[in-house]
């Protein structure tokens, strides 16, 4: 049985190394990258990343890609079954390896800074596009409140919530809208529930090279400190990845 010392040393080891890591997707002409196990040609090929998936570059020391063209990725895992319209990853894993020339980070896509700016509501604009984000006051009325065995708070019946730790949340979403080309799209209720305490001066919208859109949302603070970034194709959500960043 592992040891507390030795559980903490190991979560101490996943946060440093997710607080220093780089949102990143990939371009390929497949519309894919292979993902390998070893860090070379040869290496076998143990999954694959979408274009549009976003995932993590780790800076933290890997004495095996340190004069190699290849880099080691913290990949969305655990997708959840129950939403149909679009993929919702609700963790990262470290998994394996891919090469440096496929990927892009998303800080050097094209941005859109925001305008109209308050503590809730934001909104980004350009000359095809319109994107309108605000959040509410949690009302605990219209929501299931309840406790777990290991007496942690539970709301709605779901115990994957992001942004408070056993105390009720103060803050989550109302309502994010894109309007792009004069049509509509607002996000559905599973792309935004359970989604509590983001910051809205955070906020960051991308401008992906193939016409997809990168929404990257912060929340909370210390040991709770989260990312949810929705990337939309088509007018709609293509995936959603949710991971935990220490700042």
């Amino acid at each position: 049985m592992l040891t507390f010392r030795l559980i903490l040393a190991l979560n101490l080891f996943f946060v440093s190394a997710m607080s220093n890591a780089q949102l990143s997707i990939v371009y390929d002409k497949d519309g894919f990258v292979n993902l390998r196990q070893k860090p070379n040609v040869k290496g076998k090929i143990i999954g694959k990343i979408i274009e549009g998936h976003v995932f993590s570059i780790s800076s933290f020391y890997d004495e095996s890609t340190t004069k190699s063209d290849w880099v080691k990725v913290w990949l969305p895992i655990n997708p959840d079954l129950k939403v149909k319209d679009f993929i919702k990853y609700k963790d990262i894993n470290e998994d394996g390896y891919i090469h440096k020339s496929r990927i892009v980070s998303l800080d050097e896509l094209k941005d859109l800074k925001i305008i109209n700016e308050n503590s809730k509501k934001v909104s980004f604009k350009n000359n095809n596009l319109q994107v309108y984000i605000e959040t509410k006051i949690f009302d605990k009325t219209q929501h299931k409140i309840s406790k777990s065995k290991e007496a942690e708070i539970v709301i709605d019946n779901d115990l994957h919530v992001w942004g408070f730790q056993n105390q009720i949340p103060k803050i989550e979403l109302k309502t994010i809208k894109f309007v792009k080309d004069g049509k509509t799209y607002i996000f559905p209720k599973e792309a935004i529930f359970g989604l509590y305490e983001l910051d809205l001066e955070l906020t960051k919208l991308y401008l992906g090279q193939k016409e997809e859109i990168y929404l990257v949302m912060s929340g909370a603070d210390g040991s709770e400190s989260y990312e949810a970034i929705w990337c939309l194709k088509d007018n709609k959500i293509f995936s959603l990845t949710l991971m935990q960043i220490i700042p």
